[in-house]
């Protein structure tokens, strides 16, 4: 399929940009958003990590991973806050933790 090309003068419809909007987001995407958040860092030092977050703290973000990854942490710090706020965090300990992210073992009614 051909691709439209735009125009100069053709009008494209975006989010204004002053827009303040609330998304309603489910704890699975949060989920997601963290997994995007481990795999940004993956694979980087120590020494890389506290640099990262010095520029993230700074606001002076100078390379791509660095920028997308203080979106994903501005978006799951929100998503905690908004948790927080209305009463949706629940205290769970280390082991139980690690059990809601083991997928459970298949039953043979499962296989069914």
């Amino acid at each position: 399929m051909a691709k439209k090309k735009v125009t100069p003068e053709q009008k494209l419809k975006i989010v204004k940009r002053d827009a303040v909007l609330s998304v309603n987001i489910s704890t699975g995407f949060y989920l997601r958003c963290k997994a995007v958040a481990a795999f940004l860092i993956d694979g980087k030092s120590k020494e890389e990590m506290e640099k990262a977050y010095e520029k993230i703290r700074d606001e002076k973000v100078d390379e791509p991973w660095i920028g997308n990854l203080e979106t994903i942490l501005v978006l799951c710090a929100e998503f905690e806050k908004q948790a927080n706020e209305t009463g949706n965090i629940e205290e769970v300990t280390k082991k139980e933790l690690e059990a809601m992210f083991t997928p459970e073992e298949e039953t043979e009614e499962d296989q069914k």
